[in-house]
């Protein structure tokens, strides 16, 4: 039963919200900012249908989303990561933002390791554009490569590891994104009262759903029968 009920909830892409409910002067309208974030695309997708929204004013709306999302720190920290990129021979380079831009790892980076990473950039700087085998590399994937296989990610470890942070970057934000996304579905309005520990649990298994789609109900079987004396088999 549990399972007929949920199934009549909308998910969050058949979520269309009804604008003809919406004051027919767009100036007294609610904006779409205002909204909860994950009613945001549904309340764009009724404009869309209903074509109450301007084209000029979906730009505005989407640009102060960008505004919204990649504030002035998150700004700082894109033009910092750009000024250890090897294209054009580290013609953006800027040892001032490297060192910035370690600075915004604290864990990673103590104030020890930030002067001995300023001693490395001026040595690792001067190897790079000495070394043919670093020219012609336009992003920071084939520099860490190349580091690796030409090892001296070993001679500037701190360097290195800081192209791996920024190499990540874009994962652990997308991981977070997705797990948002994926919450509007899991927790709706039927399982609103979940403990945190069941929500975690229902969120790994949808998002990794074609993992756990690979394992077997006899094992799952077998696992819940395993985790304490049950009065019968299942």
């Amino acid at each position: 039963m549990g399972g007929s009920s949920n199934s009549n909830v909308p998910l969050e892409e058949d979520l269309v919200y009804d604008v003809e409910l919406l004051p027919h002067d767009p100036g007294k309208r609610i904006n779409i900012m205002d909204y909860p974030a994950n009613e945001r695309n549904a309340v764009r997708r009724g404009y869309i249908l209903k074509k109450t929204l301007p084209t000029k004013r979906l730009i505005d709306l989407h640009l102060q989303e960008l505004d919204e999302r990649l504030n002035e720190r998150n700004m700082e920290l894109l033009l910092c990561m750009a000024c250890l990129s090897p294209k054009d021979n580290f013609s953006s380079f800027d040892k001032d933002k490297v060192l910035k831009l370690a600075s915004f790892y604290p864990e990673e980076f103590s104030s020890f390791d930030l002067m001995a990473l300023e001693y490395q950039l001026d040595v690792f700087m001067e190897n790079m554009l000495n070394d043919e085998r670093f020219q012609g590399l336009n992003d920071l994937n084939s520099l860490s490569m190349m580091l690796v296989k030409t090892n001296k990610h070993k001679t500037f470890p701190l360097i290195h590891l800081l192209i791996k942070l920024m190499l990540i970057l874009p994962v652990a934000t997308a991981s977070v994104e997705r797990v948002f996304s994926a919450m509007t579905c899991v927790k709706n309005k039927l399982r609103n009262s979940m403990g945190d520990q069941l929500m975690n649990d229902c969120l790994v298994t949808f998002i990794e759903k074609d993992v756990f789609l690979r394992v077997s109900d006899e094992k799952i079987i077998d696992r819940f029968q395993s985790m304490k004396t049950r009065r019968m088999n299942l």
